[in-house]
């Protein structure tokens, strides 16, 4: 029989995942092999400044400014992209849009009549549209090491306009295959509360839930109904 102690440490290691992949405003996307398989993830820094590699957050949290980052526009360089250090060397991975640009109405989505654009100099853009979107190749260097902030811009959006916009990605690798799918929440102008609104949205709506969580949520059902038939 399963203790009220171990299950109550089960209970609570799901919880902190979840937490985690819901409001995740800090790190960049991180990309690790995981048993053969590319994975995007939250790559973070712990309380003494170690980094960290979590498979289950993929949902996303961007402050757009505007000017600050790109002139004339409303734009972030966050989240960075970095790899956990294990991918092929001297391989490309590509960022894939694999919707339009989602606008949050309060409490759902609708097609954005903005358009987003990702670019990085010297590599190359990639515009949302109708449906998916391949993206530009960014290079893996010789050591399997990625670290890179693109810059993520809304096109036709004014200085003093307020919306919340929902980009859906994934990457692709031409050693290491695709990886999970994930989601960009950008706040443009509008408050932190609308802002938290749409990322829980868009963990439970946008894009699957990694094979980790899952496999995880699982494994303790399993527990709860061994525990009940004893």
């Amino acid at each position: 029989m399963i203790s009220k102690a171990r299950l109550f440490c089960l209970l609570a290691v799901l919880s902190l995942g979840i937490s985690t992949a819901v409001f995740a405003h800090g790190g960049d996307i991180g990309l690790n092999l995981e048993n053969g398989r590319l994975t995007a993830g939250l790559i973070g820094e712990d309380d003494y400044e170690n980094e960290y590699f979590d498979a289950n957050t993929w949902v996303f949290g961007s402050e757009l400014d505007y000017g600050e980052t790109l002139i004339g526009k409303w734009a972030s360089n966050e989240p960075g992209v970095e790899s956990y250090g294990n991918l092929t060397t001297n391989s490309s991975i590509r960022l894939d849009f694999l919707d339009s640009l989602l606008l949050w109405n309060g409490s759902g989505v609708d097609l954005a009549d903005q358009t987003l654009t990702v670019s990085y100099a010297g590599l190359g853009s990639t515009t949302t549209y109708t449906g998916p979107v391949h993206g530009f190749n960014i290079p893996i260097d010789a050591t399997g090491y990625l670290h890179k902030h693109l810059s993520f811009a809304i096109n036709g959006a004014d200085e003093n306009d307020s919306a919340i916009y929902i980009l859906k990605g994934q990457f692709v690798s031409d050693a290491d295959g695709t990886s999970n799918p994930f989601a960009i929440v950008f706040n443009m102008n509008a408050t932190e509360e609308d802002h938290d609104a749409a990322i829980t949205w868009a963990q439970a709506n946008a894009v699957p839930e990694p094979a980790s969580t899952l496999a995880l949520g699982a494994g303790l059902v399993g527990l709860l109904g061994f525990k009940r038939r004893r």
